[in-house]
Formats: structure tokens, C-alpha cells, sequence
């Protein structure tokens, strides 16, 4: 790395959640490597997601509800992906908000609380936006869908969602590190 900048000034370091423009040179690093929406991280951490549960809220002016398979445009963080819509419990009615699954062309770096919009797929026309509950959330058609309501009680502070969702994540890593150091 041969330089970090910051808004638009030279630094010398970044830290998480800060938009950093990073100066990479080596032999494996080209153009055709590194695309918009890419994000930085210790490798330990890296794992992009292409199915995220999120709370979305569908603009009341959209023309008709959102059903399953409903195609879109996901803008989070730098990224742009196309995504499939996937309503959990019925359509999504314009002006509504609730629990969504979206089903992404390509992997993203998405954490929990991350911020998002959902354009139409010509990009042109603002369909809502929301929060992520959970990037690496279970199939949509997965035989626990009553698992689902509870992500979202909607009396819960944010503050306490998240750190019980840091808590899901925190023993997946634990199950996840004992099952792969046993597997060596």
C-alpha cells in the first residue's frame, strides 16, 4: 500500500467506517481485481454475503406491492447488486415496512445495521430503504420461518437488537472456529 487519503487529504491511517481512498500497487492488484463497493478487512473477518435480512420500508409512493422474486437494485455502502425481493409473511404494500430477505447477483460486505436502497432495476425510481438485521441470514424457504418475527420486535431499542445479533454472530464464530480447529 503506498498511500491512504481521507477526505481528499493524505493520511496516515483509517479506521473502520470511515470512506478511505487506499493507493494499492503490486503484481495481483489490477483494475479488473478491485471494483466499486469493495471493502478493506482483516482477511479473518471477510464474509460477503449474498442473502441479507433486512427491515425494509417500501415507499408509499411505489405504483404496486412488492412480491416474492421482485427484482431491484441494492445500494449499500459504495456497492450497486441486483437483488431479488423476497417478502417474509405476504406482500409488501406500499408504505409498509417489515422484514425482507434480498437474494443478491454478487456477494457484498454488509454488518448488521448497515444502512441500504432499493432502487427499481433501471435504477431510475427509489423503491425504499431500510436496515440490515442479519447478513447471513437462513433461506427464506427454510423450515424455520417462525424464527423470523422475532428478529424484529418492534418495541426493542435498536441498541439491544444489535447487541443481541452480535451475540448470534459471536457463537456462530464460536461454533464455526471449534468445528474448523477440530476438522484440521
Amino acid at each position: 500500500m503506498r498511500g491512504i487519503h481521507m477526505q481528499n487529504r493524505k493520511s496516515d491511517t483509517g479506521f473502520a467506517g470511515q470512506r478511505c481512498a487506499l493507493n494499492l500497487a503490486g503484481e495481483e492488484i489490477s483494475r479488473d481485481v478491485i471494483t466499486r463497493g469493495d471493502v478493506a478487512m482483516d482477511p479473518a473477518l471477510h464474509a460477503p454475503s449474498q442473502r441479507l435480512d433486512i427491515r425494509l420500508r417500501l415507499l408509499a409512493s411505489e405504483p404496486k406491492p412488492v412480491i416474492t422474486w421482485t427484482p431491484a437494485r441494492l445500494h449499500i455502502g459504495a456497492a450497486e447488486v441486483g437483488a431479488r425481493i423476497v417478502p417474509l409473511g405476504g406482500p409488501l404494500h406500499p408504505g409498509e415496512a417489515r422484514l425482507v430477505q434480498l437474494v443478491l447477483d454478487q456477494p457484498v460486505a454488509a454488518t448488521a445495521g448497515d444502512h441500504l436502497i432499493l432502487r427499481d432495476v433501471s435504477a431510475r425510481r427509489t423503491m425504499g430503504g431500510g436496515r440490515v438485521i442479519d447478513p447471513h441470514g437462513p433461506r427464506a424457504n427454510a423450515p424455520v420461518p417462525s424464527v423470523w418475527p422475532s428478529l424484529l420486535p418492534p418495541s426493542m431499542p435498536i441498541r439491544r437488537r444489535r447487541l443481541r445479533h452480535l451475540h448470534k454472530v459471536l457463537r456462530r464464530w464460536s461454533i464455526c472456529r471449534s468445528f474448523c480447529a477440530t476438522a484440521r
